[in-house]
């Protein structure tokens, strides 16, 4: 699975854009010989994905908790990036902790990543993803501001592949996003009840159920 740049120990991207990271992206899987992969993208990765639908061959999309259209307050956000390397590092050292105990799956997990019920992510896999968002925390730098006032619908009007948007009811990203997103894809949608904005973790089941015909 190709990694975002910045994230999963790739290299940067400077400067970033959602179309320069499709790209990317997409030559790393034509190295592999696949001419026309199947693409999903799981919130961030969304704009990513249709992105690279939009601009490559791909036999199929699925867009996961997707963002994108409705205005995100990033404002709040901004003022963070000064503190980012010491939290990565602190991330990092106290992930085990954090994903040990109930309140910080809590914290970390239901209060900032949306997932309704965060005793779902077990400790293995919270340290894991802790530590994975930590030593991606520098690309946020250049990753944020493309998210600024973006609309993917003129985008997602050029995906000509079969295309699924995916999401839970209880995503608060969810309201503006996803039936737009659809809309402007022609593809179609499904909707997991009782589920946050981590659907292949909190209900991998079914998520792999819904997904399954698009991949």
């Amino acid at each position: 699975m190709p990694a975002l740049p910045g994230h999963g120990g790739s290299d940067r991207l400077r400067p970033f854009t959602l179309a320069g990271a499709a790209d990317q992206l997409a030559a790393a899987v034509a190295q592999l010989g696949i001419e026309r992969p199947a693409v999903l993208g799981h919130s961030y990765g969304v704009p990513v994905a249709v992105e690279w639908a939009a601009r490559h061959p791909v036999s199929s999309l699925v867009c996961a908790s997707p963002i994108g259209i409705a205005p995100l307050p990033l404002d709040a956000s901004r003022p963070l990036l000064r503190i980012a390397p010491a939290v990565s590092v602190a991330a990092r050292l106290l992930a085990p902790v954090v994903a040990a105990t109930s309140i910080g799956r809590r914290l970390a997990f239901g209060w900032f990543v949306g997932v309704p019920q965060p005793d779902v992510v077990d400790p293995p896999l919270g340290t894991r993803l802790l530590r994975g968002a930590a030593a991606a925390a520098p690309a946020l730098e250049e990753a944020l501001p493309p998210l600024s006032g973006l609309d993917l619908r003129p985008v997602a009007a050029r995906v000509g592949c079969r295309s699924l948007v995916i999401w839970g009811d209880r995503d608060s990203h969810a309201p503006g996003n996803g039936v737009e997103l659809a809309a402007a894809l022609h593809g179609e949608t499904a909707v997991l009840a009782g589920v946050g904005h981590m659907p292949m973790i909190e209900v991998p089941y079914s998520f792999r159920v819904a997904i399954d015909p698009f991949i």
